[in-house]
């Protein structure tokens, strides 16, 4: 197998528009606080779901992509998502009030799950299991490159001050406008003669399984709701929290059901993705990988703001060295992978790194010099580097050939799923632990619930005591968080046991073809 100047042209539009959708995942993480008070937001829990409701919009929308893009073709869901991701970034650029920026963030959302699960199944329709490691690990380090480079970006638009915060949507559009003419012209499919018959008006309507679909969409949204409600917007025992949370779980059961039970003429899940503890053991796996890498994303930008008290260019520059790390390690990864035919060896060594280095995020405080906080976020990079790639190769090699573009789609809502627990549950961590020091040195505990609206005003308070009495709050509560990710990540390392080695020497099948 040998790559065409056509396959070359379809990875770089692939990856430029995966980096744009990428970069506005995080990009709030360092802007968040300017936006909120341009907006007038009146709580840290209200800015905080500008970049909640975008992971749960993308998570939601990712395991319907494969059954659509079956019925309706690659090229037209690929498409369709760029356009409501391109619409998202125009209501978000032109917004005025919290409302009006969570629907742009929500309507971005849906494009951007769409783009990044449908550019796996692409991939996948045209790269052999044995040589996608390559090819994919290019296309996902970008994608981590963007997700690291987010802060740093952002940081340095809002430092213009006033309107500024504005560029960081109006940036996407030239990427978006060369994406939707790239996608027209160069993924031209060839589509199978049933396949024809049935695209005609309205005929695909017949096929898609509305009622499981409409389940799993439902039951998915309570569940995410509930997390991401738990610890912030209430408390974790409230009714609030855990009716959405089982009420979800059981919609969900649900749908299953109707999907295992031959209610569906044309299923949108296929459960052979999911049978037996390997593939538990894959997706939890992936799930666990994106909640630490997520948490650590967010709050290590944070970190950088309200213990050494950096400004938010400075910040986003020395977070540069958890995704210098990312990057590099995940194309190496995925060369090595191709190469020897192997993948395990990267799990095992990757969820390795990944512990140690989020166990020494644990002894950052406010003393730590700046060369020991890069080294630190390199080795936790490095770890998350090779599991970037190694998990995927793991999901798609373990089913087969007419299923890898349900488990692409599933291990793409699987990531998602984690980085949405990783908000949720490293921001209760840290909010709680954050108030129990505040109240234990006198000082207001309301502090805890608008911790990152009050960086900047941190940063700017004169050197006293009670500044110091903050930061050393600041960094007492964000020494839990580490210790509760590395936690999490010791059991992604017990986990990934379960996960079995498979021959990558798999023949290409796939119905959907190029012209």
């Amino acid at each position: 197998w040998h790559p065409t100047p056509h396959l070359h042209a379809i990875l770089a539009l692939q990856t430029t528009i995966v980096f744009v959708v990428a970069l506005d995942s995080t990009i709030l993480t360092l802007t968040l606080p300017t936006i909120a008070h341009a907006l007038a937001t009146t709580t840290t829990t209200q800015a905080l779901w500008l970049l909640t409701a975008y992971l749960l919009a993308s998570a939601t929308i990712q395991p319907l992509t494969a059954p659509l893009s079956d019925i309706l073709g690659r090229r037209t869901i690929f498409f369709a998502s760029l356009l409501l991701f391109t619409t998202g970034t125009l209501i978000c650029a032109s917004a005025h009030t919290v409302a009006q920026m969570l629907a742009g963030r929500v309507v971005q959302g849906l494009g951007g799950g769409g783009i990044l699960s449908v550019n796996l199944i692409i991939l996948s329709d045209l790269i052999p299991l044995r040589h996608r490691a390559r090819y994919v690990g290019i296309v996902q380090g970008v994608n981590s490159l963007a997700v690291n480079f987010g802060p740093l970006i952002g940081g340095a638009v809002v430092t213009r001050g006033g309107s500024s915060w504005r560029w960081v949507f109006y940036l996407n559009l030239p990427f978006c406008g060369v994406g939707l003419v790239g996608i027209w012209a160069l993924l031209r499919y060839v589509r199978a003669e049933e396949e024809e018959e049935e695209v005609v008006v309205g005929g695909w309507l017949r096929r898609v399984d509305w009622v499981g679909s409409a389940g799993f969409v439902v039951g998915v949204t309570g569940v995410l709701l509930g997390v991401s409600w738990g610890g912030n917007e209430f408390a974790w025992g409230d009714a609030a929290t855990w009716v959405p949370i089982l009420g979800g779980a059981v919609v969900v059961a649900l749908a299953l059901a109707w999907e295992r039970c031959g209610g569906a003429r044309r299923p949108f899940l296929r459960l052979e993705v999911f049978a037996g503890w390997e593939a538990a053991a894959v997706y939890g796996c992936t799930v666990l990988q994106s909640l630490t890498l997520f948490a650590a994303t967010y709050f290590l930008p944070l970190y950088l703001l309200t213990v050494p008290l950096h400004p938010p260019l400075i910040a986003g520059t020395i977070f540069l060295s958890y995704s210098f790390a990312v990057v590099p390690v995940s194309g190496i990864t995925g060369h090595l992978i191709t190469t020897f035919g192997s993948y395990k060896w990267a799990i095992f060594t990757g969820w390795l790194v990944n512990t140690l280095g989020l166990g020494a995020f644990m002894t950052l405080d406010q003393n730590t010099y700046l060369p020991g906080l890069v080294f630190v976020a390199a080795v936790a990079g490095s770890g998350q580097g090779l599991l970037f790639m190694a998990h995927q190769v793991a999901a798609q090699a373990g089913c087969k050939a007419r299923d890898v573009g349900y488990a692409s789609a599933m291990f793409s809502f699987a990531r998602s799923f984690g980085f949405c627990l990783g908000i949720a549950i490293g921001g209760t961590i840290f909010q709680n632990f954050l108030r129990q020091r505040l109240s234990a040195l006198n000082l207001p505990a309301v502090l805890a619930k608008d911790s990152e609206a009050f960086a900047a005003v941190l940063r700017a308070m004169p050197a006293s005591t009670e500044r110091a009495a903050i930061v050393s709050a600041y960094a007492w509560a964000f020494r839990y968080l580490w210790a509760a990710m590395c936690g999490i990540s010791g059991v992604g390392f017990v986990l990934s046991f379960g996960i079995r080695e498979h021959t990558l020497d798999v023949e290409l099948d796939t119905a959907h073809n190029l012209v």
